[in-house]
């Protein structure tokens, strides 16, 4: 019998990465040099905000150190791709994950088992103390327009016929 991360790995992990590939490879504007730059962002923002800098000097370091960008307009583009290529991304994991369906085990809630194993009451009594300001917000997909909708779908169906 397979775990639950195994099924998730062969189910979700292992489709996504193939069709990542493959999406990858398309014709898209700079799409590779884009996903090659992530990386570098990721690291100047997690130096940058440990060393105390301000999200602009993060960003204007990142941009005049690591990328050599000082038009603002490329700059603007840029940014724009990353969305872009971020948001590919999240589309192609949902439409992966959702064409899993229930094949792929739900994990249980970490704070669900904390609750039902709290003996003593420590952790109830610690969340007294906690306090949280609850946000709303909705799916992703409820923002995209019927078009994009549309592609998610037929993204799901062709990926569930493999």
């Amino acid at each position: 019998m397979l775990s639950a991360s195994d099924v998730f790995r062969r189910q979700v992990q292992e489709p996504f990465l193939m069709f990542n590939t493959l999406f990858l490879s398309l014709p898209f504007r700079d799409i590779q040099r884009t996903g090659e730059r992530i990386p570098l962002l990721t690291h100047a923002c997690e130096r940058g905000l440990e060393e105390g800098l301000s999200p602009e000097a993060v960003m204007d370091l990142f941009f005049r150190d690591t990328l050599g960008i000082e038009d603002e307009g490329e700059q603007v583009d840029f940014m724009f791709r990353v969305i872009q290529y971020v948001e590919r991304q999240v589309v192609l994991f949902d439409s992966v994950e959702e064409a899993a369906g229930p094949r792929v085990p739900r994990a249980e809630s970490p704070l669900l088992r904390l609750i039902s194993e709290d003996r003593d009451g420590a952790f109830r009594s610690r969340l007294d103390t906690f306090r949280a300001r609850v946000v709303f917000t909705a799916h992703p997909t409820q923002f995209y327009p019927p078009q994009v909708l549309r592609i998610i779908s037929r993204l799901r169906r062709f990926i569930q016929r493999h």
